[in-house]
């Protein structure tokens, strides 16, 4: 009785404090973690969903609208690999019962919108830079989630997702250098 009675009043602690304790399975099914949805894990999540979103909606711009041949691929690669790294995002998110944002935040949608008001070379320098920034901080986003993530899956999604945002940044700073 005192056991149960234990077990009880542990789990409405917890839950109170915003976590679940996992079974076993549920345990291996999230990668080890015994804390279900740890609320940076939610939030990691939520970011990166929202990073690949912006990239995916300027992508799509810069690929109808850049003027030079090079800033319309590079918009359009972008449009093809967040889009893949958003499909693995949303699978970690489903995994731990969780939803997406449909679109990026506030602060990402104003920074479209002045990119819709530019057209030609000034589009395509501002897209340039919009691009180091976003993707120097998307790099800083998945180092910090790599590293402090509760759910080794998740790490695993970040560490891997570093590779490519490097390679995102450095042609973004080649293009923006003008080369």
């Amino acid at each position: 009785m005192h056991t149960l009675l234990a077990v009880l009043v542990s789990s409405i602690a917890l839950s109170g404090c915003g976590m679940l304790i996992l079974t076993k399975a549920e345990r291996d099914a999230s990668g080890g973690s015994t804390v279900a949805n740890a609320s940076e894990d939610v939030q990691f999540l939520r970011d990166i969903a929202e990073a690949n979103l912006a990239e995916i909606a300027a992508g799509k711009l810069a690929a109808g609208k850049a003027q030079s041949p090079e800033v319309r691929n590079y918009g359009q690669r972008m449009v093809d690999e967040h889009t893949r790294a958003q499909k693995e995002a949303a699978t970690l998110a489903r995994a731990r019962g969780l939803s997406l944002p449909e679109g990026p935040s506030g602060q990402r949608q104003g920074a479209a919108r002045k990119l819709e008001d530019l057209s030609g070379a000034d589009f395509d320098r501002a897209y340039m830079a919009q691009m180091v920034k976003d993707h120097g901080d998307t790099l800083q986003l998945l180092e910090k989630t790599a590293a402090q993530a509760q759910g080794k899956d998740l790490r695993e999604f970040a560490q891997a997702a570093m590779a490519h945002v490097r390679k995102h940044l450095e042609a973004a700073q080649r293009l923006k250098d003008g080369g």
